[in-house]
């Protein structure tokens, strides 16, 4: 069962292209259009609940109750936020060796198939990952001739544009998982997803990864967007277990004027921080 959550939309005329964006994760899925500037036009997301054995019923209700959906995009970008990924030397990886490798470190799965992106920021290095062969069918059948990523593909090759001065701890939250990337002068040493169901499984994921690359919370500087709304439980712990801390804001030109009525502006930094 998909259910909209949030959904924002411009109340200015929409002429000319249109660019679509849709992010699908095991929990959600999506949907930012912007034009050719890379002003947003509209956003929304929808929560995914229940059994999701059959994605084809998860397209059918979004695309049933998106307002965006039934247009024509000049282009359409899929990334798959799935945690079953790594990052690994193209140069030691056959197909089959990731698939064995994934299935060592996830467990054995008749039911996904394995794909991969090329780094741009690390030409040696290869995105792996899989997901559900019925995600992978169903999203070429809603949207032909698409671009496919894996969003720790993106993350790194814009976080790798500029070398830290510094260690430096990204936390990008989603409402069941956060996305950590550690990186360090020397480069990035990890990306990895972790679930969580309440505050303090998010905090134990993020101090056990700093403890075993060596890191001290109270020093590491930290930027943090995403799912983490003032007063609430989470954000409670995250200023107490990360002294060195900012929330990444995206401009106000990036967003729609009502995004910033409801929300901070870091809230939506995970889907549109590429396109500044």
């Amino acid at each position: 069962m998909a259910t909209k959550t949030i959904a924002f939309y411009t109340q200015a005329p929409i002429e000319g292209e249109q660019y679509l964006l849709l992010e699908i994760g095991d929990n959600h899925v999506a949907c930012s259009v912007t034009d050719a500037a890379k002003q947003p036009l509209a956003f929304e997301f929808y929560a995914l609940k229940d059994d999701l054995n059959d994605w084809s019923d998860v397209f059918f209700e979004i695309k049933q109750h998106s307002a965006v959906l039934d247009r024509n995009f000049t282009a359409i970008q899929i990334t798959y936020n799935v945690g079953e990924a790594i990052l690994a030397p193209a140069e030691k990886l056959s197909i089959a060796a990731a698939e064995d490798y994934l299935a060592l470190l996830f467990g054995p799965s008749a039911r996904h198939i394995v794909k991969h992106d090329k780094l741009q920021v690390l030409p040696d290095t290869l995105t792996v990952y899989r997901i559900r062969k019925t995600v992978n069918e169903q999203s070429a059948r809603h949207f032909p001739f698409y671009q496919v990523q894996h969003s720790y593909t993106q993350l790194v090759n814009q976080f790798l544009q500029e070398t830290p001065k510094a260690n430096l701890l990204d936390l990008q939250f989603y409402p069941a998982h956060v996305i950590a990337t550690l990186i360090q002068p020397s480069g990035l040493q990890v990306i990895q997803s972790f679930s969580f169901r309440n505050a303090a499984d998010a905090c134990y994921h993020i101090l056990n990864l700093l403890k075993q690359y060596g890191q001290d919370a109270n020093e590491i500087a930290a930027r943090i967007s995403g799912f983490v709304l003032p007063h609430t439980e989470l954000h409670r712990r995250i200023k107490q277990i990360l002294r060195n801390r900012s929330f990444i804001n995206l401009p106000e030109a990036s967003l729609l004027p009502e995004m910033l009525q409801e929300y901070p502006a870091y809230y939506f930094t995970p889907f549109f921080r590429h396109l500044t």
